[in-house]
């Protein structure tokens, strides 16, 4: 059985990635984001809660992992992009590039 990691996996698109990851049977999920997982997710999953930012914590994320699915974002349009220049370039852009 492959292991699989989803960043952001509390999201909207991350949720379902992880529910449908889940339903096929043939994958360990372990789902990282900063916030606490719902209970479904912490029974079916190994939770990770971190900023992805810190190289030791993604590095202690994809431990284990054959695969990932990167989704952590910072969302919420251009007013994000005015109030947090630099952490929206850093969650959007560097970690994608980690």
């Amino acid at each position: 059985m492959s292991r699989v990691l989803v960043t952001g996996g509390l999201g909207t698109i991350g949720s379902a990635v992880v529910r449908r990851l889940l339903r096929d049977g043939d994958w360990e999920v372990k789902v990282s984001d900063h916030r606490a997982a719902p209970g479904w997710m912490r029974e079916r999953c190994e939770i990770h809660t971190a900023d992805l930012r810190d190289l030791a914590a993604a590095t202690d994320a994809v431990a284990g992992c054959s695969h990932v699915i990167h989704l952590a974002a910072i969302v919420g349009g251009i007013a994000n992009f005015h109030k947090l220049p630099f952490t929206l370039t850093e969650v959007n852009n560097a970690l994608t590039g980690a």
